[in-house]
């Protein structure tokens, strides 16, 4: 890891099935001025692979494969 990376962990909830996750989280910047804004703002991607079977989502399995990634990618802005 480096300061501008690390690990988010929490609570995901899909078909009433709650399971903990462990996202990799990047920090792809901030600004004390957003360019068009002018608020204090920053951005960061999240990911991490599941397993839909865990969830109960069987349809099409193997057909869909079963691993998928989840990607998140944010922004936020000061008030």
């Amino acid at each position: 890891m480096t300061a501008t990376t690390g690990k988010m962990t929490g609570d995901m909830t899909f078909l009433g099935v709650t399971k903990p996750v462990t996202f990799d989280v990047t920090l792809n910047g901030n600004f004390k001025e957003h360019p068009f804004t002018k608020k204090a703002a920053l951005g960061f991607s999240a990911k991490t692979t599941i397993k839909r079977s865990d969830w109960g989502f069987k349809t099409f399995v193997p057909n869909i494969a079963d691993e998928v990634e989840v990607l998140v990618e944010a922004e936020f802005q000061a008030k």
